[in-house]
């Protein structure tokens, strides 16, 4: 439950909603909603609906947040890869690396 919390307080501060907006759009006070997201109130499974649809989410997507985050890969990140191949596979492997068209791999093994 306490990550579903969390998910729904990153949920919020990503889509840059504030605490009295999604209240309101619950129809209850920000206090209320405060003490769902600090755990001081019970999540009823209505409410958590609703918070989904305030979101544009669907329930899974709220409860299964923390995945999605732990699954972004930044593109500015470098990686480095070490490949060994021989001469004849090299320019299969630099077609393949860089994008080239009309690429066969083949395995000769």
């Amino acid at each position: 439950m306490v990550q579903i919390l969390e998910n729904i307080k990153k949920i919020r501060k990503e889509k840059g909603y504030s605490q009295e907006y999604v209240a309101s759009k619950l129809e209850m006070t920000q206090s209320g909603f405060a003490q769902i997201e600090r755990g001081e109130r019970g999540l009823l499974f209505y409410i958590l609906e609703q918070i989904a649809q305030v979101f544009e989410m669907d329930i899974c997507e709220v409860i299964n947040f923390h995945k999605k985050i732990e699954q972004k890969i930044s593109y500015n990140e470098k990686v480095y890869i070490q490949i060994e191949v021989d001469k004849e596979a090299k320019e299969q492997v630099l077609n393949i690396i860089y994008g080239r068209n009309n690429v066969q791999v083949t395995n000769n093994k």
